[in-house]
């Protein structure tokens, strides 16, 4: 009896090892995983210079790109089907949300302070020409100021037009700016990735601590970038 049930053991067993053979060749035996799904983007353009997206003289991301991180979890299904692998991803984002966020404003943050200083440094060199002098009278009348004087101007030329985007995005980065970085650094000094990520998001908290703190980097970064371009409108203005 005993060697009847050892013998049926085995039977078993080599069935159900053909069975597991023949049903993976099919492409019907998945693998699961799980884990951080990590996808890198590109600010394109700053804040009102969209015009200018593709042209490399205006638009310096171009050339200085700005990225930052979308971070996701994910569950990857891989199986063989007439021996290739097919791989089916299913992505949620959960709690990671406002750490995206925070990774997304501050780039953003950061194209829009290079962007202006690139425009300056530009009007400075003469390679961008203006068809109006820059003055004190200008520069006081803040952001709205800077857009009357250049509605005045009759055939405005592409380069006059961007040096007036560019005076009026510095005029009002002035007075907004500051608060925003000053926001998001709070923000980011009082959270807690270790204990707020759960489950499968806590294996994101790796790349979550290191996005939180490119988007630091890129606060402090973009901090500097306003005063260099405040000091460089105050000389032309002089």
């Amino acid at each position: 009896m005993q060697n009847n049930h050892s013998l049926l053991s085995m039977a078993l067993i080599l069935i159900a090892s053909l069975l597991a053979s023949v049903l993976s060749g099919c492409g019907l035996i998945s693998k699961l995983t799980g884990g951080p799904v990590v996808t890198e983007e590109t600010v394109k353009y700053a804040p009102g210079f969209q015009e200018y997206e593709t042209n490399k003289n205006y638009n310096v991301l171009l050339t200085q790109p700005v990225t930052y991180k979308k971070i996701s979890v994910a569950t990857e299904a891989k199986a063989k089907i007439a021996g290739t692998e097919v791989e089916k991803k299913e992505e949620s984002v959960g709690k990671l949300e406002p750490y995206n966020n925070i990774f997304k404003e501050s780039a953003e943050i950061l194209a829009m302070t290079r962007q202006m200083k690139f425009g300056l440094n530009k009007i400075k060199t003469g390679e961008v020409k203006l068809s109006v002098k820059i003055d004190q009278s200008m520069i006081s009348g803040g952001p709205k100021g800077i857009a009357e004087k250049w509605n005045q101007i009759v055939n405005i030329d592409e380069q006059t037009k961007f040096g007036g985007k560019v005076l009026e995005a510095v005029l009002k980065a002035k007075d907004e700016l500051k608060g925003r970085v000053e926001g998001l650094t709070s923000k980011i000094a009082s959270l807690k990735p270790q204990e707020d990520l759960k489950g499968k998001e806590a294996l994101a908290v790796g790349e979550v601590v290191n996005g939180l703190k490119q988007a630091q980097s890129n606060l402090t970064t973009a901090t500097t970038d306003l005063e260099d371009s405040l000091r460089i409108l105050a000389d032309l203005a002089k």
